[in-house]
């Protein structure tokens, strides 16, 4: 029951996302999202979701977005790529202790 409340939940937020980037652009196309989801995990890592799972709340993401919008792109890119360094450091140091 509640699997299938969360689906139409997406289903009606994804619909909303498109018409705003519709909005925006002016034109639906299929890939105008394309190059985007670097962006959109940044933001959700700034506002303290971890990229291991486990960690993070909805109102984080969305400071983190909010945070995200007012970067200018070259400092999200270079807090993006510190992340994924860090994420890089702890696979590679779990791997060597062992942790699964």
């Amino acid at each position: 029951r509640h699997c299938l409340a969360v689906f139409v939940a997406m289903g009606a937020l994804y619909g909303i996302a498109g018409l705003i980037m519709v909005a925006r652009i002016g034109v639906a196309v299929p890939t105008a999202g394309t190059g985007l989801e670097l962006t959109v995990i940044a933001a959700a890592v700034i506002g303290g979701t971890s990229l291991f799972g486990g960690k993070g709340t909805a109102t984080g993401a969305v400071v983190g977005a909010l945070l995200a919008l007012s970067l200018p792109a070259d400092v999200l890119r270079m807090i993006f790529a510190v992340l994924l360094a860090i994420a890089g450091l702890r696979l590679v140091r779990d791997a060597r202790a062992g942790v699964p």
